[in-house]
């Protein structure tokens, strides 16, 4: 797959030899792309060893998740003068979220991995919002809007490492009902903090991060901290994580059960 820039030059593959060249001169030095198309409008970040290069929204006039991704992709490593052949990880955001979006994301994350040779680790998208939570935070319920006045959750707690784990599984919950079993110093982030504000006793603690959303910088740096405990994925099975089928999923389903009936 070629990579295309906003010049409409293809960006030239990535071949074994010069992947095994790069190895040998860049020594430690890792390049990581970051995709995170979970939210909109989504972001990308180039990371490298030590720092994130550069973030950027996946905003193109008239183009969506699709189209813009390859030209934001290709413009990232030309303004850092980086050549696709520099690139050793990709790190996915893996839901939940838009279920269009994350196909998107999960798809060009493939090809590109695939195209490269480069291996790819799906990023639990929830840990990522967590991870930009306040230092004092060690404690937090991580929400999205799963439509039909309900949230996706999760509760995370951070260990003596400072690494953020589940405690528990991910949960659809009445928007209502979850809001008012909030307890004392209940920590919240994520996409649908904003419209549950309103709802949340006064004895809990929002966490208004700097948008509420997921960030591509986060996706490569948990990417790479997954890569070297050795965890990747395959990608000819990788998909992304959904809690339910989109709506249009339910409707076929719903309109297959009637003509049988």
């Amino acid at each position: 797959m070629g990579l295309v820039g906003p010049n409409g030059r293809e960006i030239p593959r990535c071949t074994p030899e010069a992947r095994g060249r790069r190895r040998l001169t860049r020594g430690d030095i890792m390049l990581v792309l970051g995709i995170e198309t979970s939210q909109r409008p989504g972001t990308v970040a180039l990371c490298d060893a030590s720092t994130c290069l550069d973030e950027r929204p996946l905003e193109l006039p008239n183009q969506q998740h699709a189209q813009a991704l390859p030209s934001v992709v290709a413009a990232l490593f030309s303004d850092h003068s980086r050549l696709i052949d520099d690139l050793a990880l990709l790190a996915v955001s893996h839901g939940p979220g838009s279920f269009t979006g994350l196909r998107v994301g999960m798809a060009f994350a493939k090809t590109l991995a695939w195209a490269t040779g480069c291996p790819l680790v799906p990023v639990d998208t929830f840990v990522a919002i967590a991870t930009d939570a306040p230092d004092d935070v060690d404690s937090l319920y991580v929400v999205a809007d799963a439509h039909r006045q309900e949230l996706f959750t999760r509760h995370y707690r951070r260990g003596a490492d400072r690494q953020w784990t589940p405690t528990g599984e991910f949960a659809i919950e009445s928007a209502q009902a979850w809001c008012r079993s909030r307890q004392p110093g209940d920590a919240i982030a994520g996409p649908a903090l904003s419209s549950i504000l309103d709802q949340l006793p006064d004895h809990v603690r929002p966490i208004t991060l700097e948008t509420s959303l997921p960030r591509a910088q986060a996706i490569a740096t948990l990417g790479r901290r997954d890569h070297q405990a050795g965890r990747h994925a395959e990608i000819a099975t990788l998909e992304p994580f959904y809690l339910r089928r989109s709506a249009a999923e339910e409707n076929r389903e719903t309109r297959r059960a009637a003509s049988t009936s």
